[in-house]
């Protein structure tokens, strides 16, 4: 004769079965996440210097962005979407030297009054803002990144919403690692002088009346 099972012992089980299985797919979570951490430890000291230093070539750089631009309906999001697209075909090589050009790109164009815009659109003295800057203005074609640079003010009356901090940088380095399984090589470091007159925060709304108003 079958003893009858009360409910409440069927429902301990279940509970307790329910609670194992959870706890397991935690711990194996957990293994996963540790896992994923050695694995970016070990590719950071891993991490190599940049032997390549050439760069990619400027027009042919300016035409993929034109095409790019022409899709991605004024929206920065799209337009990395579309960027990563375009330019996934190329090597790993190619993508280094694309990394490089960028990078000589900030370097030739970064002054202290583009450094201000950034700091008061993006509310931040992060440096790497005004490179971010600079990559909305590469949305806006070549013309308009070089007179943008020049004079920050032309941003006034853009949007930034959909601006989420990332670079095109950071594109070529997911395609690079997806090509090899490593970080993008290290660039070589150099030093340089920013143009213009040094400012502090403080001095931001007097300075840049026009900016300030339209972002604060």
């Amino acid at each position: 004769m079958d003893i009858p099972v009360p409910l409440y012992v069927l429902l301990g089980v279940l509970i307790l079965s329910a609670v194992g299985k959870h706890l397991i797919k935690k711990g194996e979570e957990q293994i996963d996440i540790e896992r994923q951490k050695d694995d970016y430890t070990r590719m950071v000291k891993s991490q190599k210097d940049r032997e390549i230093n050439t760069s990619f070539d400027e027009d042919e750089f300016w035409d993929i962005l034109e095409g790019v631009i022409n899709r991605s309906g004024k929206s920065y999001r799209n337009f990395l979407g579309l960027f990563k697209d375009k330019v996934r075909i190329l090597s790993e090589e190619e993508l280094i030297t694309l990394d490089n050009l960028l990078l000589k790109l900030y370097r030739e164009n970064l002054t202290h009054d583009l450094y201000a815009a950034s700091t008061i659109i993006f509310k931040s003295e992060d440096l790497i803002n005004s490179y971010l800057l600079m990559n909305v203005f590469m949305t806006k074609g070549r013309v308009f990144f070089k007179q943008a640079c020049k004079s920050p003010e032309l941003v006034l009356g853009k949007s930034f919403e959909d601006v989420d901090g990332r670079l095109i940088n950071d594109v070529l380095s997911e395609l690079y690692f997806a090509k090899t399984k490593e970080l993008m090589p290290i660039p070589v470091e150099e030093e340089w002088d920013i143009p213009g007159e040094k400012w502090k925060f403080r001095d931001l709304p007097d300075k840049y009346p026009e900016l300030w108003a339209a972002f604060n």
